[in-house]
């Protein structure tokens, strides 16, 4: 009797329940999609200002509520992220140009043939990277997931070895003895400083000559 009495209310409660339940499965792959976002965006001060708003849909059970949160959510973070790849990207197409141009000058890299040279470079695994297209906030993920921010600063700080290797490898395709030598960082102080360190450097270059030719670098 008691249902019965509160049928019209509890009929209104499971269509509600029905309503509530589709609003948040249609809204549920945009949340998902804002926590990745979240994820990659941790380091930046837009997602640490971002977060506490995510963090609070949870808690206040916001996906439920007339205007959705997310997407306003979303698009500062997919922003924020679009610049950052900019840059994360610029700054590797530098240093890989850069190394790149000091590579070709080498006097061993232009003595091998084209095959010899692609040989190194894929051996090496050298090819430039782009981070693709960013225009949606799925393509923004998308790229992150690909090579991440991190993963970025990880190949650009790797470029110099890299290069350097390709030229040791050429080198030797030229002369098999030929040995790199790296002087290493210094602090000089004083006039007598700079002479005790190149007469220890001669030194050093002279006995490493004689294991064959050397590259200083």
């Amino acid at each position: 009797l008691g249902i019965l009495n509160r049928y019209d209310e509890l009929l209104n409660n499971i269509e509600d329940g029905f309503k509530a339940r589709d609003l948040v499965e249609k809204r549920l792959p945009a949340y998902q999609r804002l926590h990745s976002l979240a994820r990659h965006a941790e380091e930046l001060d837009t997602g640490k200002e971002v977060q506490p708003q995510i963090d609070a849909i949870a808690a206040n059970r916001s996906l439920l509520d007339t205007t959705d949160p997310v997407p306003d959510l979303a698009k500062a973070l997919a922003d924020a992220l679009r610049i950052a790849l900019a840059q994360a990207e610029k700054r590797y197409a530098e240093i890989y140009d850069q190394e790149f141009k000091r590579l070709e000058a080498a006097e061993s890299w232009q003595k091998i043939d084209q095959t010899d040279r692609d040989r190194i470079l894929n051996g090496l695994h050298i090819a430039k990277v782009t981070k693709g297209a960013t225009g949606t906030e799925q393509e923004v993920l998308d790229s992150l997931e690909r090579i991440s921010l991190d993963g970025w600063r990880t190949c650009t700080a790797a470029l110099p070895q890299l290069f350097a290797d390709a030229r040791i490898q050429a080198d030797k395709r030229i002369e098999p003895k030929t040995h790199h030598v790296k002087l290493g960082s210094v602090t000089l102080k004083t006039p007598k400083e700079v002479k005790v360190w190149v007469e220890k450097t001669e030194q050093d270059l002279l006995k490493e000559l004689k294991q064959g030719p050397i590259v200083v670098n």
